[in-house]
């Protein structure tokens, strides 16, 4: 008798067992299939491998070694196709951050260029918190063709930094030479129109020296 009631009781164990194993699957089917509705609406017309391998994928493991126009691709991807022009520049805005932390050397590596223009107004900034020289002053000189360049201390000869502080070159005409990137045009040397050495072709290695990419954060 005592044998019957502990099989009864080892039964009745084991069906509460299965009872409680078939609740959870049970659970986890219906979850599962909330989930796949759920994905279907935000992934429509995709396959579980697509959607899958779009899950899996890093962006930020992905970023190192980029360009611009590949960080661009993987932004849309992950994001969505622009629907404006602020989509547009906020995703702008994006990869050039991405490019300047994690992007390919070469990407950021500035061509050589020059420009001549009377400048009209010199504005001071300052390098925001993100950025490396966060604190330090640097120069916005905009020209009359509505031009802005960037004139930072650490690109500059001495003696031409201390004429764009003192504001010795306003109104002046003159011929700029700069870096362009995607980062803006940052001043390397300047001279006035007809002045300038023939040999300065080249950044002046007495001031600047290799091109320096910075950031755009910076407060007023």
């Amino acid at each position: 008798m005592e044998n019957q009631v502990s099989e009864i009781v080892s039964l009745k164990e084991q069906i509460t067992e299965k009872e409680k194993v078939n609740k959870d699957l049970e659970k986890e089917r219906d979850n599962l299939k909330n989930s796949l509705e759920l994905w279907t609406k935000q992934f429509p017309n995709q396959t579980p491998e697509q959607i899958q391998k779009k899950l899996s994928f890093n962006f930020w493991e992905n970023c190192p070694q980029k360009t611009k126009p590949e960080i661009m691709d993987m932004l849309f991807s992950q994001l969505g196709k622009t629907r404006n022009e602020l989509d547009d520049n906020c995703l702008d805005a994006i990869a050039k951050k991405v490019v300047y932390f994690y992007g390919e050397e070469k990407d950021t590596k500035k061509s050589i260029s020059s420009m001549t223009g009377q400048v009209v107004e010199i504005t001071q900034k300052i390098f925001g918190p993100e950025n490396k020289r966060r604190g330090q002053i640097y120069y916005l000189i905009k020209l009359t063709n509505k031009t802005t360049l960037k004139a930072k201390k650490y690109n500059l000869p001495e003696e031409k930094w201390t004429q764009v502080e003192k504001l010795e070159i306003l109104n002046q005409d003159l011929l700029f030479k700069y870096w362009n990137s995607i980062f803006g045009k940052d001043i390397y040397d300047f001279y006035p129109i007809g002045t300038e050495p023939i040999s300065q072709l080249q950044p002046n290695s007495g001031g600047a020296g290799a091109p320096d990419t910075d950031g755009e954060n910076q407060v007023n």
